[in-house]
């Protein structure tokens, strides 16, 4: 399952011109995992939750906020794990 949803995440990030160079998965995790952006800042992603709408919920929020490269960068997190609700920092 782990396998099959870290495919996906990379393969769906792509798609949504998001730039994953790594995924994480905490050694105390049972259904969370991050993903690190080419720019440095982590995603969280929860198993429970529809892969599908937190990236395109993602995607939504990055496009609606119009971060420019130099915001990107500065960006620690988005916190994708709780449903329909995006935290970041």
């Amino acid at each position: 399952d782990w396998f099959d949803k870290i495919i996906m995440t990379e393969e769906l990030l792509d798609k949504a011109d998001i730039k994953a160079s790594e995924i994480i998965i905490p050694a105390d995790s049972f259904d969370e995992y991050q993903a690190v952006t080419k720019y440095g800042w982590k995603i969280y992603f929860s198993l429970e939750i529809d892969l599908k709408k937190q990236i395109s919920g993602l995607k939504n929020f990055l496009a609606g906020k119009k971060f420019t490269q130099k915001q990107l960068s500065e960006l620690q997190y988005t916190d994708l794990r709780i449903p329909d609700r995006i935290y970041y920092k």
